[in-house]
């Protein structure tokens, strides 16, 4: 009776094991990259959403004329209670910097969200991938 494997089924099945791995791993990883970019997109998503909630209460604070612009820190919206107080970049996994900060502008009767690291705009969709 035999008890046991060879060192040939060992073999094989480890081969077979490590085929499976070859071509799931990367399909996973490439799956889990695409959605973090998706969760930051979103995230940037909510903070403009937090923004238009915090506008939605400070009326009287919006620009008037068409060209004129207001900013409102990440740290404003935690501070009046808009979004969480530690905003986290899904990109770094560190807190956002003071410097980040939301861009509201008058544009034909219309306001305009934007997100701005010091004085560069950011586009989510470029910096999330």
């Amino acid at each position: 009776m035999k008890k046991g494997f060879t060192l040939a089924e060992l073999i094989g099945v480890l081969v077979v094991l490590a085929l499976i791995a070859m071509i799931a791993v990367p399909s996973v990883t490439k799956t889990i990259k695409e959605n973090k970019s998706k969760v930051c997109v979103i995230q940037f998503n909510n903070i403009i959403e937090e923004a238009k909630g915090w506008a939605s209460n400070n009326i009287n604070k919006l620009p008037i004329n068409s060209g004129d612009k207001i900013e409102i820190s990440f740290n404003d919206l935690a501070k009046y209670g808009y979004s969480e107080d530690n905003i986290i970049d899904p990109i770094t996994k560190k807190q956002f910097s003071d410097s980040w900060h939301i861009v509201v502008e008058k544009i034909n009767n219309r306001l305009e969200y934007k997100i701005y690291n010091d004085t560069e705009w950011i586009d989510p969709e470029k910096y999330c991938k």
